[in-house]
């Protein structure tokens, strides 16, 4: 499945630069109002969209086929290890470091394994249209403005690297706090006999609101650094 993304972004990058190609041709022709190459190159572009069309859907495909294949020898694996002897048991009764193993079983490992297969996306896609780029100057200018400009990108990619640091401890406290939150959930719906005996619904409320609200001032303070962080990345890298 890699070698189908990879195969499939190689052939993305070949349909991109024909697009462009093609596209700055036929406004070439609307400019001259020259009809015989304007249908001419209409005619081409129209007949290579089906082709484009494919190239895009089963990049999309092997992206998604790779999330599952990914997701499921993962979660394969963690529940041979947390259904091993009596795991499961420990973990909920024994040792309370883990309170919300049904997140992180379920949504935190799909969550994961969407992140990791775009990442191996987002690193190639971007690489191949540099080495293409750097080509095309390197043949028209020369060696120099290239080397500006990869040594402008490096430079400008550590400093926003530097500037992105608090994403990783922010998210993992996000995923955290969704896990408390969830299992706050399921607590009043698994203990809901003796909440309902003992009267606590008051008090179940209270520490359900408690988690969300924690949740939703974190949300808030991430939504906060990502828009501040979104305004010097279109200022330094755009």
């Amino acid at each position: 499945m890699l070698v189908v993304i990879a195969l499939s972004l190689i052939a993305r990058s070949v349909s991109d630069i024909w697009m462009i190609q093609n596209a700055t041709a036929i406004e070439s022709t609307i400019i001259t109002m020259n009809k015989t190459q304007f249908r001419t190159a209409l005619v081409k572009y129209l007949s290579a969209l089906p082709a484009i069309a494919v190239v895009n859907n089963v990049l999309k495909w092997s992206i998604g086929e790779l999330k599952l294949r990914f997701r499921t020898n993962l979660s394969q694996y963690l529940y041979n290890e947390y259904l091993k002897g009596f795991t499961y048991y420990k973990m909920s009764n024994l040792d309370n470091r883990i309170a919300n193993a049904d997140q992180l079983l379920t949504t935190d490992i799909d969550k994961f394994c969407e992140s990791v297969t775009d990442l191996y996306s987002n690193i190639c896609k971007p690489l191949l249209d540099i080495v293409i780029y750097v080509y095309r100057l390197t043949t028209n200018l020369g060696g120099t403005t290239p080397g500006i400009l990869l040594l402008y990108l490096f430079f400008s990619g550590v400093f926003l690297t530097n500037l992105r640091k608090p994403t990783g401890r922010l998210t993992v406290m996000e995923q955290k706090l969704e896990g408390e939150f969830r299992y706050v959930n399921s607590r009043l719906i698994t203990n809901s006999e003796e909440i309902a005996f003992y009267k606590g619904n008051n008090r179940e409320k209270l520490t359900i609101l408690a988690s969300f609200n924690k949740l939703v001032s974190h949300m808030r303070k991430f939504l906060e650094f990502r828009v501040g962080m979104g305004i010097v990345d279109n200022m330094v890298a755009k």
